[in-house]
């Protein structure tokens, strides 16, 4: 089909029209979520705090936070015996940050699956770009959370998932008491 035609221009244009109304809607959604997340920092880093003070009594806070938290299934990868594995989770932060920014950062322990010690990724809403982390893979099984860190895709659904994760972090965590 030839792309020069008058309907697909007219398309074409639609489309570019929808594109830039969806950067704006996107903009006020993250400026939103941007409030929330600076009303709630200053919570966050208590909490990251008490969780490296009390680690040896906590156990391993984040590995059980992943373990109970219903969407992890979707990303982590299994053991030998095809459990969710999560025992390679030391620590997980993520922010919203200026110039609408999205910031993840995962802390690793020793695993089977990486060599990497910290990932990270930033994601640019308004430039449509990402800042991504070059895996040092340790098998050829690439499972969707480490590939995360390593892709061009923004990722925004993974980063809500993050998100919602790591501020409710010890609920989930709790869970392993029930």
């Amino acid at each position: 089909m030839e792309k020069d035609t008058q309907f697909n221009k007219e398309l074409e244009e639609i489309q570019h029209v929808l594109d830039n109304k969806y950067t704006q809607h996107a903009k006020r959604l993250f400026d939103c979520n941007y409030q929330y997340f600076k009303d709630i920092k200053e919570d966050l880093e208590k909490r990251d705090k008490i969780v490296e003070k009390y680690q040896e009594q906590l156990g391993d806070f984040w590995e059980k936070a992943f373990l109970n938290f219903d969407m992890a299934g979707d990303f982590l990868p299994c053991d030998s015996e095809n459990n969710f594995d999560a025992s390679w989770i030391k620590s997980l932060k993520t922010e919203l940050r200026d110039n609408y920014t999205y910031y993840i950062r995962i802390e690793l322990k020793e695993n089977e699956y990486v060599a990497n010690k910290v990932l990270e990724k930033k994601i640019y809403l308004v430039d449509q770009d990402v800042d991504t982390e070059k895996i040092e893979w340790k098998t050829n099984t690439k499972h969707p959370i480490f590939m995360f860190f390593e892709t061009d895709d923004q990722g925004y659904e993974m980063f809500d998932i993050l998100f919602e994760l790591y501020v409710t972090g010890y609920f989930y965590y709790s869970l392993c008491d029930e």
